[in-house]
């Protein structure tokens, strides 16, 4: 399967979530990856699974130098629970502006394809707005050709929410 280049999904929800990711994005030439994750919290292992699963995939997840880590950590309000490498967890900066800023830098920095953006969405849309959210992928995918790619949390769907579903 993997050969011919097949996506595998494991139920019909991730198979509408692929069908709809591959109908609005560009096609993309090569398999460069950068990671970002961790504006609305997490924790750095949700990353590194990310990462994981990324490589199982065969994909580059690059490498980020040193002088480019110190300019992320730079925007950051705080180091603590942050991955700088690639992954890129920022640590619960809660901040669009931050985020985009990053992205901004690791997309003229690298030669990255592809940018794996792993975050509650949900969250960000709450916290934030959804018209500020929305605004905020839009321009993203005016940075450059290379499309963000967006997923959940990967086990996300797999926990059941507690309390009332806010519509």
């Amino acid at each position: 399967m993997k050969q011919s280049g097949a996506v595998m999904v494991r139920d019909f929800e991730e198979l509408s979530d692929t069908l709809l990711t591959f109908s609005n994005i560009p096609y993309v030439r090569g398999n460069r990856l950068i990671i970002s994750t961790g504006l609305m919290g997490g924790g750095g292992g949700i990353s590194v699974a990310g990462t994981d699963i990324s490589i199982q995939e065969g994909l580059d997840v690059i490498s980020l130098s040193t002088e480019l880590q110190e300019r992320i950590a730079n925007l950051l309000p705080r180091k603590a629970g942050t991955i700088l490498t690639n992954p890129i967890d920022v640590g619960s900066a809660m901040s669009l502006t931050v985020l985009k800023q990053i992205i901004e830098i690791a997309i003229n920095e690298t030669e990255c394809n592809v940018i794996l953006i792993q975050e509650y969405f949900d969250r960000i849309a709450d916290f934030f707005g959804k018209e500020t959210f929305l605004s905020f992928f839009t321009e993203l995918l005016d940075l450059n050709p290379h499309p963000p790619i967006l997923t959940r949390r990967p086990w996300f769907s797999m926990i059941p929410r507690m309390g009332p579903r806010r519509s």
